[in-house]
């Protein structure tokens, strides 16, 4: 990640990514950032033989675990987070009708708490539940993993945006900010949902043009 780092230092931190944050207002020189991809890429290569020796018995053990979503769409969200196939994205939190979700921190993750006095198992959670759609069972059956070791790199860039307000307030140089902003402008998306958060304790919102 490349832009303000000390916005989401905390973070990284906590996914243990330190290494490979850098801030984009000190002068960053190009063979710095080549020797952090470099090593990203080794750790990459190190970890897919590590999951590709293992995956035949893991995917053997665990096989009993998975259900369609057929068989759990009177259920909520919490059958993710029993699969452990949350992905922190909050979306679950943003479209429940009566509120009845919130994110934990759990083990350094952020992962969905239920009240289930509240929940009327709609099941509007899953059908946006990005992680509930993963079945590693299809997905071991074919190549997933990007050769990243086996190209060159050609090249480092830093990018960030040109308008000076949403660089100031966006992390990594408010690229994906501004993009969001030139969809919204061009009709292309009518609204986007965000997380706007001081603290890592703000719910998702919905942002539009004004």
């Amino acid at each position: 990640m490349i832009g303000w780092a000390y916005k989401y230092k905390e973070l990284m931190d906590a996914f243990d990514q330190f290494e490979y944050y850098f801030d984009i207002r000190q002068k960053i020189e190009t063979k710095v950032l080549e020797n952090k991809l470099e090593k990203m890429i080794h750790n990459f290569a190190s970890e897919k033989n590590i999951i590709s020796a293992n995956l035949a018995n893991i995917l053997n053990n665990s096989q009993s675990c998975f259900e369609s979503l057929h068989d759990i769409k009177d259920k909520n969200v919490l059958k993710t987070k029993q699969l452990d196939f949350c992905l922190s994205c909050e979306a679950c939190v943003a479209v429940c009708p009566v509120n009845a979700i919130n994110m934990k921190l759990e083990k350094g993750q952020f992962l969905p708490e239920v009240n289930l006095g509240l929940c009327t198992n709609c099941g509007i959670c899953l059908n946006v539940c990005p992680g509930i759609d993963l079945n590693p069972l299809n997905i071991s059956k074919k190549e997933t993993y990007l050769d990243y070791e086996k190209k060159e790199i050609k090249a480092c860039y830093t990018t960030y945006s040109k308008n000076d307000l949403i660089r100031k307030n966006s992390t990594s140089g408010g690229v994906i900010t501004t993009l969001i902003y030139e969809l919204l402008k061009s009709k292309e998306y009518d609204g986007v949902f965000v997380l706007k958060f001081k603290n890592f304790h703000e719910k998702p919102v919905r942002l539009e043009l004004i």
